[in-house]
């Protein structure tokens, strides 16, 4: 444009300078081409504003690597071709190799990302395994745990699928089988299953099992992660046990264990034995032939916990034969065939904030099942359960020091049983709406007894009986049933030699003094100087304040 504009002559371009009359003409006609070009560069402008519709990505024509005509078709078929590579990764290898060959960024990260997986994880698929339910994938997962273990242990992984076995699986040490979730990764027991080859201890062959379970140097360091394992149930010819012997670092996290065993085949969904530093946590064991999970023989510092356990035919959760140092809480035991959770010859056991209903036995029994007094259970305490709709909610079986406290029990036959066990106490529970017993002492045997126990302070209402000791057979001594709130029961107590104090069994008045003692009279009543079926003397002792319910009570005790 500026080869248009005239030029005013003057001394600083050589030439005779023009004269005013000369110069003005060309300064209007020099104004005039600049606004007739800013004003047709404006038109322009704001008919490149005016036509955005023609720079839309579907208008623009494009010719490079992604293919597509428009820059519209390359984006979306870039787009789309990674979304199909995230999606389908580990499970369509075309994929996985158009994404290296096609797109060299996205290829180079894919190929660290596998350098890097490969340090830490082997999937089971890169070693043959299908996932369909239907084949055969022992030799495949034997395979991936072989190439971890030869490296020293890593992370054998399992991809959502159902993975069908048929003979023994061995797992070393340091090793962690992980699935993707507890329902999406499942091993599938398949109804050919081959015993042979599998180690036998404790009742059957290991199908699942660390691989030198008899021997020294044992395993450590073995790891169950989001995985389910199914047994073939009605199909099953023998036991199949997954099971852990003489393992130190066990953890079993997140897995399920369900259908193993049938009507004729006795197992157990889980099974561990002499193991050190277990962890069982967040699993569910359902529809077993035996219990749902059995820790068992000298297992040591063992932690169960977030567990549920359901329509197994035996227990939900069992701990068995000098068992010590254990933890088992905030698990939930219902509808098995005879007990929630069970505590069987051990010591220094914690069974707290547990819901078990719905159980044909048991909700939670401490006992000793073996009578054996080389094992009684000792130093146990049973504290912040919930036991509903059971035989019984809670029961301590020939055991000694045994703390049951804080304990809800109600709908169940009997809330608690004591029987023939020895200076434990029972304290702060409340126990209502029983079919027969609130709370019963109970003995069968002579040598063994009840006695030295102390039932305190709690709560106990709507029973046929409230409290109630009864010899059937055996021995009934120097128990001390002190500062409960007992009433509204058919029979508030039917005790022997007990001493009773702060008895509370009024179920109207804020002070009772003057309450009633039923005695069973096939007991020895030496102490209980009120006589069978007698009223209490008309002055108690003296009174305990209790508060129940927002209201202080004033409780008489009487000397037996």
């Amino acid at each position: 444009m500026a080869e248009d504009f005239e030029k005013i002559l003057g001394a600083d371009n050589g030439n005779p300078p023009d004269s005013l009359r000369q110069m003005y003409p060309k300064v209007n006609r020099n104004f005039d081409k600049v606004k007739a070009w800013f004003t047709s560069t404006l038109s322009l402008i704001n008919g490149h504003i005016q036509s955005a519709a023609a720079h839309l990505a579907e208008h623009i024509t494009y010719s490079g690597s992604a293919p597509g005509a428009t820059v519209k078709q390359g984006i979306d078929n870039t787009y789309n071709r990674i979304s199909e590579i995230v999606a389908q990764a580990g499970d369509d290898n075309t994929e996985i190799v158009d994404a290296r060959n096609g797109f060299t960024t996205l290829g180079d990260r894919l190929n660290a990302s596998d350098a890097q997986l490969a340090e830490i994880a082997h999937n089971v698929k890169a070693y043959g395994a299908v996932g369909d339910g239907i084949t055969n994938n022992t030799a495949a997962i034997r395979a991936a745990i072989n190439a971890a273990s030869a490296t020293g242990g890593g992370v054998v992984y399992f991809p959502p699928g159902i993975y069908g076995i048929n003979a023994y699986v061995a797992i070393p040490s340091n090793i962690t089988l992980q699935g993707a979730a507890s329902g999406a990764s499942i091993i599938k027991f398949l109804p050919n299953s081959d015993p042979a080859g599998a180690p036998a201890f404790g009742g059957g062959p290991r199908i699942i099992c660390n691989d030198n379970p008899l021997n020294s140097p044992y395993n450590e360091n073995i790891t169950l992660q989001d995985l389910t394992f199914e047994g073939n149930g009605s199909e099953q010819t023998f036991s199949l046990l997954v099971s852990f012997k003489s393992v130190t670092n066990l953890s079993v996290i997140r897995c399920n264990f369900n259908n193993f065993g049938n009507t004729e085949i006795y197992n157990q969904g889980l099974v561990v034995f002499e193991s050190n530093n277990v962890r069982i946590k967040d699993c569910g064991f359902s529809h077993n032939s035996g219990d749902g999970a059995a820790i068992a023989e000298s297992c040591n510092n063992v932690l169960v916990t977030g567990n549920m356990a359901s329509n197994n035919h035996d227990y939900g959760i069992v701990l068995s034969n000098v068992c010590t140092h254990v933890i088992v809480m905030g698990n939930t035991s219902k509808n098995n065939v005879q007990n929630g959770i069970g505590v069987d010859e051990c010591n220094d056991v914690v069974v707290q904030s547990n819901i078990c209903h719905n159980n044909g036995q048991y909700g939670i029994v401490v006992q000793r099942f073996d009578p054996n007094p080389t094992y009684p259970n000792r130093r146990c305490t049973v504290t912040s359960n919930i036991c509903y709709s059971n035989s019984v909610g809670i029961a301590v079986h020939s055991a000694e020091e045994v703390l049951v406290g804080s304990n809800i029990v109600y709908d169940n036959g009997d809330g608690m049983q004591i029987v023939d066990s020895k200076k434990c106490l029972i304290t702060n529970n409340q126990a209502t709406n029983q079919i027969s017993h609130g709370i019963l002492l109970i003995s069968y045997d002579p040598a063994a007894g009840i006695s030295d126990n102390m039932l305190s302070q709690n709560v106990v209402f709507g029973n046929v009986y409230g409290v109630r000791e009864l010899n059937a057979g055996g021995s009934v001594t120097a128990n001390v049933i002190w500062g409960n709130l007992v009433y509204n029961n058919s029979n508030n107590y039917v005790v022997g030699p007990s001493k009773i104090k702060g008895v509370n069994i009024s179920d109207e008045v804020v002070e009772w003094t003057n309450g009633r003692v039923d005695y069973d009279a096939s007991l020895s009543a030496t102490s209980a100087t009120a006589g069978v079926a007698s009223n209490l003397p008309t002055s108690p002792a003296g009174y305990l304040t209790q508060r129940v319910d927002g209201v202080n009570v004033k409780i008489p005790y009487y000397n037996a």
